[in-house]
This record gives structure tokens, sequence and C-alpha cells, in this order.
């Protein structure tokens, strides 16, 4: 399986965990609890789903409050012969051809004439984005969400690590104990982690390395995010 490949369903797994553990604690509670607290059942009409944030100090809050690990941003697109593809069509806000828009990935600007300045759009974006993945509010996420993780129910037999894990291991604790300015937030965090649950010590660290892929992945939005803003048509004033 390919690297990347390999760490997106690493992180889709630990994903799926997150959302099987809480829907397990949300059942545990009393009926009155859980209409209190807005999940599903008679007579819950109570409370209001809260829109997306929209800022980036706001989505990262988001991020923190869902305890989610990884997240995945996307500039708005508007997918091929939906119905309001083809209004958008008509009133002439469409920017690619049907071809070219079915290619709807996170490196892409959006595909139709926003009623925002699309520049003010990616700039945000690529802010949330950076802001997303920056090392040290990454580590904190992965040690908030693997603090809170039971031990797993399932324990497979143990096996000698081979070079690839070795190796692994040495890259992130030397780019993110050494190298960087997370190093004192990572032997904190890592102690912690082996005092308090250390049955997730080592998914934390597994996570944790997976933030070198994304690091990477951030330089690319940026940079093909930015040649796309260069290659746009001067925007029209606005009346």
């Amino acid at each position: 399986m390919p690297e990347g490949r390999h760490i997106v369903s690493q992180v889709l797994g630990a994903y799926r965990h997150s959302c099987s553990r809480q829907n397990t604690q949300r059942e545990a509670q009393p009926k009155e609890a859980r209409q209190a607290n807005g999940s599903p059942g008679q007579g819950s009409r109570t409370s209001k789903h809260k829109p997306w944030p929209k800022k980036p100090d706001e989505q990262m809050q988001a991020c923190y409050e869902s305890c989610c690990c990884a997240c995945t941003l996307f500039c708005n697109k508007r997918l091929t012969n939906t119905a309001l593809w083809h209004r958008l069509e008509k009133e002439g806000r469409l920017i690619q051809d049907e071809s070219a828009a079915k290619g709807v990935n996170q490196t892409n600007l959006l595909n139709f004439k926003p009623t925002r300045p699309i520049l003010d759009i990616a700039n945000e974006y690529v802010e949330a984005f950076c802001a997303l993945y920056e090392p040290n509010a990454y580590m904190d996420r992965v040690y908030s969400y693997y603090l809170k993780m039971g031990a797993p129910r399932w324990k497979g037999t143990s096996k000698l690590p081979t070079w690839t894990d070795i190796r692994a291991l040495s890259i992130v604790v030397w780019r993110q104990g050494i190298k960087r300015n997370t190093r004192s937030r990572f032997w904190r965090y890592m102690l912690s982690m082996a005092r308090r649950n250390p049955a997730m010590l080592e998914q934390f660290l597994v996570v944790l390395a997976h933030n070198e892929h994304f690091l990477e992945y951030r330089a690319i939005v940026q940079r093909e995010i930015r040649e796309q803003l260069e290659s746009l048509p001067p925007e029209e004033p606005s009346t």
C-alpha cells in the first residue's frame, strides 16, 4: 500500500473509532440527559446545530471541541450535473467547464464565481489549513484525544518492530523531539502519555508521525493555491 494511502487509512480509522466511542458514551446516558444534550430522542427539539465557523481561529476551536486529530478542509466546489451547478451555469458564474470541474481536491480553488472576493476566500483557506497542521497545535490535539481514549479491548500478538518502524520512530523523535520548537511539548506529552495512558502510547506516536505527511501537503496547498491566484484575471471592482 502506498505510504500516503496508508496514512489516510489510519487517520480515518482513528476518526471512526472516536465517533463510535462518543456514540457509545451518549447511549449510556439517561434519556433525559441525552435530550438535554441535544441527542436524538422523542421530544428533543431544544438544541440547534451550530453553523460551521468561517474564520480560521473559529475552525481551529471547532476541531478541538470535536476531538479530531486530523480534519479535512476544501474550498467549496459545485459538483457537476447538480441543480446548483446548472443554476450557476445559467447565471454565468462557473469558471471551469464540466470536464475540468471533476477534479475536486484540496489544492483547487472554487469552480464558480463567489459573492465575496476570491482572494479573501483563498487567503482564509490557506491560513486555516496552515493553522490546522501547525506542529504545536496538531500535537496538542493528538495528546488531548489519546489521553481520553480507553485501552483497546482487542490485543493482537506482540511483534518485534521492523526496520521501517524503527526508522519512522527515529524521524519523529528527531524532527518533533529535537529539531523543531515542539521539542519540550513532545517529551512532556510522551512521558505523560506513558504514565497516564500507556496502552495508547504507541498509537499516539503513530498519529504524531502523520503530521510529517500533513506538513509536506500543507506546503503543496500553499504553492498551488498561490499559482492559481496568480493566473486568475483581475476581479471587477464591486459597485
